[in-house]
């Protein structure tokens, strides 16, 4: 079995070289390859990557010319490498002592799931509280994730057959769940074991998800769009599921961030999409009160993100 690591790197150059000797010291380092993508970053990390990869010849350096996003970097990576599973790994996290040989025996010992999920350092009490996640190691199906039964940080390991499927959306900077549903679906159960191989770095000042709130105009669009594509996408699943509720909550909060973006035309497709007249947001749309509602957003998620 071989495995592919993915790090995508931008401005890490205060952390890049721990990551990747966290992977250069494991045991098994002959059985895995590891691939850098540096997304355009301004600071050393390119140069401290290469110096680093040039002593290893299982480490293969890309680079972007300008920053593409860590969506970009990982689609750019997955079409590159050639391991039978791949496993993320963030440029600012790193792999525990004996990560590799855990994922070994773990698809060796459990093999036949196309998709496996590992614990993290900083989930710990999620994962004890979790009544799915009980005991040394559990399945779970694609109706948990619909229904909401499971969520949070996983080191997940998945076959490269399914992650070539489905691209990252390269327009939008998070929002990873949209594709990570798609794996859940395609690959209808995962198998989770309570081993933890992954230590992850908390509370950056500099991480795309710290400042990615709904604080402009931008962020409000590619909210939309994310929330879009989960809809469209996974909406019969979640009428399947009986989570009807769930899918009326996030067409409502879609429409509210489309007048919010002054994307008008876009909330009258989804609206004659899904036959559902709101009456609140039928009044906003009709007044085009697009630019007081984004207001409103802003200084919202401002006041909550400082509390």
């Amino acid at each position: 079995m071989k495995l592919s690591i993915i790090t995508p790197v931008y401005n890490r150059a205060d952390c890049i070289i721990r990551c990747l000797k966290s992977v250069a010291q494991q045991n098994s380092s002959n059985e895995i390859e590891h691939w850098i993508v540096d997304d355009g970053s301004t600071d050393e990390s390119y140069k401290l990557a290469k110096e680093f990869s040039e002593k290893h010849n299982n480490i293969h350096l890309l680079k972007f010319d300008i920053n593409r996003g860590v969506n970009a970097a990982r689609n750019y990576a997955i079409s590159c490498c050639t391991g039978d599973y791949i496993l993320f790994l963030d440029s600012d996290d790193e792999l525990t002592e004996d990560a590799i040989q855990i994922i070994q025996q773990t698809l060796v010992q459990y093999d036949g799931y196309e998709h496996y999920l590992f614990a993290v350092d900083s989930r710990e009490n999620y994962y004890q509280a979790q009544p799915l996640l009980q005991g040394t190691c559990s399945v779970i199906n694609y109706k948990d994730w619909i229904q909401g039964k499971i969520d949070g940080d996983f080191a997940h390991v998945v076959s490269r057959k399914i992650m070539k499927k489905y691209s990252f959306n390269e327009q939008i900077r998070i929002y990873e769940k949209i594709t990570f549903f798609k794996y859940y679906k395609d690959s209808k159960q995962q198998f989770f074991t309570h081993k933890t191989i992954k230590k992850v770095e908390n509370g950056r000042n500099d991480s795309v998800s710290f400042d990615y709130f709904l604080n402009n105009r931008n962020s409000i669009h590619n909210q939309g769009i994310a929330l879009q594509e989960i809809i469209y996408t996974f909406h019969d699943d979640y009428i399947k599921y009986g989570e009807n509720e769930k899918l009326m909550k996030m067409i409502t909060k879609s429409m509210f961030l489309l007048i919010a973006d002054e994307d008008y035309l876009g909330y009258d497709s989804m609206l004659n999409s899904f036959k559902k007249r709101i009456l609140f947001i039928q009044i906003i749309r009709f007044l085009h009160l697009g630019k007081l509602l984004r207001w409103f957003i802003i200084s919202y998620s401002k006041i909550k993100n400082n509390n």
